[in-house]
């Protein structure tokens, strides 16, 4: 049963991009952790004080885990194209602050989409939630050897996009699509009886919207 009202949000699912572990390595400092400590002073910089983190419940006291999305559920009716931009270069600046200070490096999936939520008794649902999440599950996903990751940064933030939300903040041009000469790559996924298209950006310092200056 909902406990609110269906409102229409702005929602990322954010993941540690898990890499394909070399042999003989073990846990590397709590990956999880560190990413929702990144998070928060994103969402600080970028004036997100009233958005609200989701964080991943199955964690056990004293264990840590690189599986699993954080949830931002934004407060309704503001910029989205603002927010997303502020939001990517604050989280890349935090994880990059933080590699300066020592720690070990982290690169993390961050995944939009707008469409209606829910409050319920176990937190914001709606197909929306599940589609931000299985965006950022595809692409923070190991590839199968470390030579298919040659070339991904060892830190820093990857943007995936619906297509449907990145057609709304930034309609393509008429007589073209320029998302590919802007450094995007498309991408789908699969959910139960329907497919949703994307887009995927490499680098959040360098994000931006195409036709954004």
């Amino acid at each position: 049963m909902h406990d609110s009202d269906p409102v229409r949000r702005l929602c990322a699912a954010v993941a540690v991009h898990r890499r394909p572990a070399a042999s003989g390595t073990g846990p590397r400092g709590r990956p999880y952790r560190r990413m929702v400590a990144a998070i928060r002073s994103a969402c600080a910089a970028a004036g997100l004080d009233r958005a609200l983190l989701q964080g991943h419940s199955s964690v056990p006291d004293g264990q840590d885990t690189d599986a699993g999305a954080a949830l931002l559920v934004m407060p309704a009716g503001m910029n989205e194209a603002r927010v997303i931009t502020d939001l990517v270069h604050s989280l890349d600046d935090a994880i990059t602050e933080a590699r300066r200070a020592g720690t070990e490096p982290l690169h993390v999936v961050i995944a939009f989409d707008q469409g209606i939520t829910w409050l319920t008794e176990s937190g914001f649902e709606g197909c929306v939630v599940t589609a931000v999440h299985r965006l950022c599950a595809e692409e923070a996903t190991p590839a199968a050897t470390p030579a298919a990751v040659r070339g991904v940064p060892e830190h820093g933030v990857r943007v995936v996009i619906s297509a449907a939300l990145l057609d709304d903040l930034a309609p393509p041009p008429p007589g073209g699509d320029d998302r590919a000469a802007a450094g995007f790559e498309p991408l789908s996924v699969e959910l139960p009886g329907r497919r949703i298209a994307a887009w995927s950006y490499p680098s959040g310092r360098r994000f931006r919207f195409p036709g954004q200056n």
